[in-house]
């Protein structure tokens, strides 16, 4: 680990010079959207969430981070006459 001085005050010219770097600082918090995909997108009980991956992707010409979630389902919460393949 490593410390850094924190400066107080920025110019114009230090933000344009970091644009790159400012417009790709990760801001959202994954837990924050597994919470709220568990609470609206869980339409059964037997489906899950179980990982959120934020990752980056060009999007019109430029990179823009992305959160990526699977539904899962897990099978050991279907009923049992469910547990087929119909």
């Amino acid at each position: 680990m490593r410390n850094f001085d924190a400066e107080p005050s920025l110019d114009t010219s230090q933000l344009e010079q970091n644009r790159p770097t400012l417009d790709n600082v990760r801001l959202w918090d994954w837990r924050a959207l597994q919470d709220t995909l568990r609470q609206i997108q869980e339409i059964r009980t037997y489906y899950d969430f179980a990982d959120v991956d934020v990752d980056r992707y060009t999007v019109g010409g430029s990179t823009r981070q992305m959160m990526l979630a699977a539904r899962e389902l897990d099978v050991d919460k279907l009923p049992e006459q469910s547990r087929n393949w119909v």
